[in-house]
């Protein structure tokens, strides 16, 4: 049991956290495994994120200090939060693609720029493209018409190429 001066830190902490959190996935981790928990911690971690698991009621302090508009303490079951400084759609990506794997893992909602996101929302997020697929997508499309102009203007030449060719054969 934590004594209150423990619970002051961990609200603290976490509200520096949420603070500075691109965005923040909270899950019900009920039936989840301590090798399957350690597993996801690991893959957050790798991705510079990171899993918590806190009583709903520090939590809810947290989110009150922090001014995000969220009714913690009526949900039901554990609730642990993965939390990232870096990426705003990687943890959602990783704990959606674990969620596929263990059933046990449910995401109940999450945070991006300081606003409370549903369920439904939080999954829509995890579908998105990562930024690096966006950047990619971005200068693919940027690149396709100047790609396009040079074929066009390589067939301009290579028809007038034909064409003396054509000429030059006919002279002969």
């Amino acid at each position: 049991m934590l004594k209150r001066k423990d619970k002051e830190l961990v609200v603290k902490k976490t509200a520096q956290d949420l603070a500075g959190a691109k965005s923040v996935v909270l899950t019900n981790y009920k039936g989840l495994t301590a090798n399957k928990m350690r597993e996801l911690r690991r893959k957050l971690q790798a991705e510079g994120a990171s899993y918590e698991v806190l009583k709903k009621s520090l939590v809810q302090i947290a989110f009150d200090e922090v001014k995000i508009d969220a009714d913690i303490k009526s949900r039901k079951g554990p609730l642990a939060l993965a939390i990232s400084k870096e990426d705003e759609i990687i943890p959602a990506k990783i704990v959606a693609s674990f969620a596929k794997e263990n059933e046990s893992l449910k995401i109940v909602g999450g945070v991006l720029e300081n606003n409370y996101l549903s369920k439904e929302e939080m999954i829509a997020l995890a579908k998105l493209p990562s930024k690096e697929e966006l950047i990619a997508q971005a200068i693919g499309s940027i690149k396709a018409p100047i790609n396009n102009f040079a074929g066009v203007l390589g067939s301009i030449i290579r028809q007038l190429v034909y064409v003396l060719k054509a000429v030059e054969e006919q002279k002969v």
